[in-house]
């Protein structure tokens, strides 16, 4: 088993998500940046859906009843096995006793440590993805907690390195690009010019729900509407200002859908912490979805 030492600011399990539960009010959920979280189940030979650990920001510590192979990708710039600095980026090996920290991040947000074995986990609703808020997922629904313990059947596998092409660090301004929302046309003409010519810094305020965004005003004609479909990506505009709505953003929403960000964009949003710098950019849907297209195309080639 592994034992939860410390969590940093917040410490999931996570997969992919959770799918075909929108109409019940249930969000997907799962790992904020699911790029990484790919790419750390790839470095100990397991599929892209298979549970992990998703903490956020520097300060997690595990230590391991068990000798076993894992995997660190997102955030972390790097990582300390008892002390001694080891890249991430490529399979660690630990031994029974030791124990992993991530001291600090990459100016991202998301840090994601997968194992060379099945993580004992029951699955609610199709997934074992941590929803804080419905309770599901996790263990009993809730953030791993100094003292958590987690069964995990360690196996062997071999060493992997992510190839360079794949391999992401994070700054602390981002450009985003995204499509206009079925709303953006309620916006004054200003404000329109604003989304995406000004830089917005990401709130202290934000979470998995969703980020706020500082910066120009951005005024609407009107901030009520009938309560519609968002998702993963949406952003909405409230009187207060924008906010990037998240993994665990509501399902649907009363406030004017002024933009949605690209799929292949969207776990770059997911490594926004506070303080980041976001620029916007258009783009429309032919484009959006050759870069999904490219996207994916380089995963299947490299990591096939």
């Amino acid at each position: 088993m592994i034992e939860i030492l410390n969590t940093g600011s917040l410490m999931t399990i996570q997969d992919n998500g959770r799918f075909g539960y929108r109409k019940f009010a249930v969000p997907e959920s799962g790992a904020l940046d699911q790029y990484s979280a790919r790419l750390a189940n790839w470095l100990v030979h397991k599929n892209e859906n298979h549970p992990l650990i998703e903490t956020i920001l520097s300060g997690a510590r595990i230590k391991f009843h068990e000798t076993m192979a894992v995997g660190v990708t997102g955030a972390a710039a790097g990582c300390h096995v008892n002390g001694k600095f080891v890249p991430d980026q490529k399979t660690i090996y630990v031994q029974k006793g030791d124990t992993l920290e991530i001291r600090e991040t990459n100016e991202g947000l998301a840090t994601y440590i997968s194992f060379s074995g099945d993580i004992e986990m029951k699955e609610i609703l199709g997934s074992v993805a941590t929803y804080m808020n419905s309770k599901l997922g996790g263990i009993n629904g809730e953030a791993l907690k100094k003292g958590d313990q987690l069964i995990i059947r360690a196996q062997d596998c071999a060493v992997r390195e992510i190839p360079r092409d794949l391999q992401r660090r994070f700054t602390k301004s981002y450009s985003i690009r995204l499509m206009k929302g079925p709303e953006y046309d309620l916006m004054e003409d200003q404000a329109k010019k604003s989304l995406l010519s000004s830089p917005f810094r990401v709130s202290e305020k934000s979470n998995r729900i969703g980020f706020r965004l500082l910066g120009e005003d951005l005024h609407a004609s009107t901030y009520d509407i009938a309560s519609r479909p968002v998702f993963r990506g949406t952003v909405q505009l409230t009187p207060s200002g924008p906010i990037l709505l998240m993994n665990d953003c509501q399902t649907t929403g009363g406030y004017p859908r002024i933009a949605q960000v690209i799929h292949a964009d969207l776990d770059y949003c997911g490594q926004l912490a506070p303080g980041n710098t976001v620029r916007f950019r258009k783009v429309d849907l032919r484009e959006a979805r050759m870069l999904w297209k490219n996207l994916q195309s380089k995963f299947k080639d490299i990591l096939d």
